[in-house]
């Protein structure tokens, strides 16, 4: 969902809500009579439309649908790049153990091999 389509959807919930029929995104909302029941609501639809949690103060925090609508998208993108940050840490810890894994293979290769024998002059020589 991008930023116009999440606009005209909160657009068209608050006209829902509040029964106005022209919502201006850019209008604060409490210009609406949005009570914090409905903000709560809000939330709640929000959640369920983005499939995240949303906090219900979130009406509050950002006054206008336009700057909720940025701000949930930037949320939204937050969350997408710490887990990104979070799945490279996971594959550089998985690389690193790899590696660790290939040099204790290698050395336990070079233990399990017998010894490189005498060279044959001194295993024929007698003393």
């Amino acid at each position: 969902m991008n930023e116009h389509q999440l606009i005209q959807w909160l657009t068209s919930w608050v006209e829902g809500a509040t029964g106005v029929d022209s919502v201006d995104p850019t209008t604060p909302l409490e210009t609406y009579g949005l009570a914090s029941r409905d903000a709560v609501i809000l939330s709640g639809e929000l959640e369920k439309k983005l499939g995240r949690r949303v906090d219900p103060t979130v009406a509050y925090q950002y006054p206008t649908i336009t700057a909720l609508a940025q701000a949930l998208l930037a949320q939204r993108q937050e969350e997408k790049e710490r887990v990104l940050r979070y799945q490279r840490e996971i594959q550089g810890g998985y690389m690193d153990m790899y590696r660790r894994n290939q040099a204790l293979e290698q050395e336990l290769r070079a233990l399990r091999e017998p010894p490189t024998p005498w060279s044959p002059r001194l295993e024929s020589s007698k003393i």
